[in-house]
């Protein structure tokens, strides 16, 4: 599949972290997609439940089945990915508004061929949101890592 076009990017200005900040969301770009296109959706027996510690401020889809969770540790973050019942651009839209008013800071968007990513910044901390069809619903994925993980710059908290 051919590399998808970005549709928008800003860098990021925070001086000496920048080139991690930047590695960093494609690391969770990728990870979001390998995850969208292996197609989570009705996955898992049991019920899965996201790892303790993510911030109330990182806005969760509301009314989805989380299918899979994923703490892979302080450098990698956490991986969400859950399944919905409305369509991939309603699902998208929605989510964007609510990262938006929880006062996340849009970095750069990726159109893929089923669907979209999302990078977001807010106080040195960075999230990944991936929206895929999946079947009569969607599929959205989170990545997310707290500040200071490379040990440098970013914004400021």
């Amino acid at each position: 599949m051919p590399a998808a076009p970005a549709r928008a990017a800003k860098r990021s200005s925070g001086g000496r972290g920048a080139a991690g900040d930047v590695m960093r969301m494609v690391r969770m770009a990728a990870t979001i997609a390998v995850a969208l296109a292996a197609g989570f959706a009705g996955c898992g027996g049991g019920k899965v439940v996201p790892p303790a510690g993510l911030p109330d401020d990182l806005p969760l889809p509301r009314g989805g089945v989380l299918r899979s969770a994923q703490d892979l540790g302080p450098r990698a973050g956490v991986n969400l990915v859950f399944e919905l019942g409305e369509d991939a651009g309603r699902a998208g839209g929605e989510h964007r508004a609510r990262m938006e008013a929880a006062g996340w800071r849009l970095v750069a968007e990726v159109a893929l061929e089923r669907g979209e990513v999302v990078s977001w910044r807010k106080g040195g901390r960075s999230a990944a949101v991936g929206v895929a069809p999946a079947g009569p619903g969607s599929l959205l994925s989170i990545g997310y890592v707290a500040a200071g993980v490379d040990g440098g710059g970013g914004e400021p908290k």
